[in-house]
C-alpha cells in the first residue's frame, strides 16, 4: 500500500500572521528579511520563512506522523486567523481616524473612545494568541534543547571526575534524552493550562495600543515579540525574562499597530499612570526604539514589510551586536 505523504515543513508562526508584514504580489506574500546568523538581506515568500523541517514530526506506531502540523491548523490556526484579521481591521480603521483627529466629527470621537476600545473579550483573545506563539515558537524548543546539551555536559564532566561508571546510562535515567524537549514543548502547546498561565500574564499587564504615525514601519521577527524593562537599576548580566521587575512585553500586530504590555506591579510601586487599554500616538522616537528591542529580542531572523533597514542598521552599529546575536545564553 502507498503510504501518505506527510508535509515537511512546519511553520512555528503561523504564516496569517506574518501576512500583515509582507506585500502581496500575485498569488505570493513577500516579505523582506535579515538574518542575523549571516547578516544576508533579502526578500522571500511567506510560506518559506518561519518554518524548521520536521518540526511538530512525531512518530506513531514507528511511523512519522504530522498529526501535530494539521492539528496546530485545525485546532488553532483557522479560528485564530479569523479573529486576529478582525481585530487588526478595526484597529485600522481607528488608526485612520485618530490620524486627522482634527477633522473627526464629535460624535466619532466619541464613539473611538467609548465604543471602540480593545474589549475584554479581545484582550483575552490576544493573550492568548501571544501566549500560543511563546509556547510554539523556536525560542522555546532551542533554549530548552541547549539548556539540555549543557545540563547533559556538566552531568558527563562529573561522572568523569568521579569515575562513575554507566554515566551515559544515568544521563538518560536522571534527565531522558533531548528529543523529549520537543515532545514536551508539542505536549504544551495543547496544554491547556500552560497557554493559560503565559495568557494570564499577558492580560494582567497594562496595555496601551499604540500607532505608528511615522513613514517607518514595525519590523517584526521570528520571536515576534520582544521583552524590555522600565527598571533603570536592572544590573545588565541579568538579562530580561517574564518576571523581571517593570517588564514590558512589545508586540507589533502589523507594520503601523503595537501593542505595549506594562508591567502594573511596577508602575503601581512607582506611582507611573498608564491608562490602560488607551489608544496612543508613536512618533519617531517611539517606533525606533520598538524596532530597537525587536531587533534584541529576534532569534534568528528580523522581517520587514518594505525592506528599509536604516533603524537596523544603526542598531547594529550604535550596539556593537555581533554576527550570530542570539536573545538568550546558556552558560
Amino acid at each position: 500500500m502507498k503510504k501518505n505523504r506527510i508535509s515537511k515543513k512546519h511553520h512555528y508562526i503561523p504564516q496569517f500572521f506574518l501576512k500583515s508584514f509582507a506585500k502581496k504580489e500575485g498569488k505570493k506574500y513577500i516579505i523582506n528579511v535579515f538574518n542575523k546568523q549571516n547578516l544576508n538581506k533579502f526578500t522571500n515568500s511567506v510560506d518559506n520563512i518561519g518554518y524548521i523541517k520536521n518540526f511538530h514530526i512525531i512518530k506513531v506506531d514507528g511511523e512519522e506522523s504530522d498529526f501535530i502540523e494539521k492539528a496546530h491548523n485545525e485546532v488553532y490556526e483557522r479560528k485564530y486567523s479569523i479573529k486576529y484579521k478582525a481585530i487588526l481591521r478595526k484597529f485600522e480603521r481607528v488608526r485612520q481616524d485618530i490620524n486627522v483627529i482634527n477633522c473627526l466629527s464629535n460624535q466619532r470621537y466619541l464613539d473611538i473612545y467609548l465604543k471602540e476600545k480593545l474589549s475584554n473579550e479581545e484582550k483575552i483573545f490576544i493573550s492568548f494568541l501571544l501566549a500560543y506563539f511563546v509556547v510554539r515558537g523556536k525560542k522555546w524548543r532551542e533554549f530548552g534543547e541547549e539548556s539540555f546539551k549543557k545540563i547533559e555536559e556538566l552531568m558527563r564532566d562529573a561522572g568523569k571526575a568521579y569515575k562513575i561508571n554507566n554515566i551515559e546510562e544515568s544521563i538518560r535515567n536522571e534527565i531522558g534524552v533531548i528529543e523529549g524537549i520537543k515532545y514536551a514543548q508539542l505536549q504544551a502547546t495543547f496544554n491547556g493550562e500552560e497557554i493559560e498561565k503565559f495568557a494570564r500574564y499577558f492580560y494582567k499587564h497594562i496595555w496601551n495600543i499604540g500607532f505608528n504615525m511615522t513613514d517607518n514601519y514595525f519590523y517584526t521577527s521570528d520571536n515576534v515579540h520582544a521583552l524590555t524593562t522600565m527598571w533603570k537599576e536592572q544590573p545588565a548580566w541579568w538579562g530580561v525574562g517574564y518576571t523581571t521587575p517593570g517588564n514590558t512585553v512589545i508586540f507589533p500586530l502589523s507594520p503601523k499597530i503595537c501593542i505595549i504590555m506594562y508591567d502594573p506591579i511596577y508602575l503601581d510601586n512607582n506611582n507611573i499612570n498608564i491608562i490602560n487599554i488607551d489608544y496612543v500616538k508613536l512618533y519617531d522616537n517611539e517606533v525606533k526604539l520598538i524596532n530597537d528591542e525587536i531587533i534584541f529580542s529576534s532569534i534568528d531572523e528580523v522581517y520587514s514589510i518594505d525592506g528599509n533597514w536604516d533603524n537596523l542598521d544603526e542598531c547594529y552599529k550604535i550596539n556593537n551586536i555581533k554576527k550570530g546575536h542570539k536573545p538568550y545564553e546558556i552558560y
